[in-house]
């Protein structure tokens, strides 16, 4: 899994790729983002490689990138904290 984070000053974008094998996991990084992200706008394509764009306000994108790492890497250091 790959995950970009592109911000603006106002607007920010997290991308996230993966295949289709990796589906459930994504599926939980996603989620686990969006509930740090009020107001996020969601768009996936793709049909064997998964491509997902979160974008939303730019204050709450670290948060919910931290929040995205936490589940892939759940015994590491980062946290998804307010």
């Amino acid at each position: 899994m790959k995950i970009i984070c592109q911000q603006d000053s106002k607007q920010a974008s997290l991308i996230l790729t993966a295949s289709l094998f990796r589906l459930p996991r994504l599926a939980r990084v996603v989620s686990a983002a969006l509930s740090v992200v009020p107001g996020a706008v969601v768009e996936t394509t793709g049909i064997f490689r998964l491509r997902t764009t979160i974008t939303g306000p730019a204050s709450f994108m670290n948060e919910a990138l931290a929040a995205a790492l936490a589940v892939l890497y759940p015994s590491s250091r980062y946290t998804a904290s307010r």
